[in-house]
């Protein structure tokens, strides 16, 4: 059996890519480093080559690039695996693969519950919706609403003036 392509991560039209986004191409059997290494591309939209650092597995059927620099925002990306490259024990791969990915965009908050401006919320609390998946633990101790007293606070009612706090999520 010849030398393929198994898999390429990210798979093809991911979107919301990290950053510094990893591809990941895996093959059925070991690779010959060199070739692999000069074949394969991660592109920019212009078709650009990225710069990127490679890391090999231990047994020579994986290779991951990492890009040396963050990636653009909401831009989209190309990994092109050539026909031709060899295989540690001989052999080429028969055909050229090629996927494609875009980069998150920066996060944004897109709708807030209650909105900007309200004096006063339901009982469901405060909603922040985000254009992009969020880590919620990013945002800890980062997030605060003002506008409380802390005597409202203290007897359940919610409004702002007098003697403000801040509420933190």
């Amino acid at each position: 059996v010849g030398p393929a392509i198994s898999s390429i991560q990210p798979d093809q039209n991911t979107e919301l890519g990290a950053p510094r986004q990893p591809v990941t191409v895996v093959f059925n059997q070991a690779m010959d480093h060199a070739s692999v290494e000069a074949g394969l591309k991660l592109l920019d939209g212009a078709g650009t080559p990225v710069n990127a650092a490679l890391a090999w597995s231990t047994g020579g059927d994986t290779v991951t690039l990492t890009p040396s620099a963050n990636l653009a925002p909401g831009k989209v990306y190309s990994v092109v695996v050539p026909k031709g490259l060899r295989g540690a024990n001989g052999g080429e791969t028969k055909g050229e693969r090629k996927t494609s990915f875009t980069v998150a965009p920066p996060a944004a908050v897109t709708t807030t519950r209650p909105a900007n401006g309200e004096t006063s919320a339901d009982r469901f609390g405060l909603n922040i919706n985000f254009s992009t998946p969020i880590d919620p633990d990013l945002l800890r101790e980062k997030i605060s609403v003002t506008g409380f007293r802390l005597q409202a606070i203290q007897d359940g009612m919610y409004g702002g003036g007098g003697d403000e706090r801040s509420l933190y999520i």
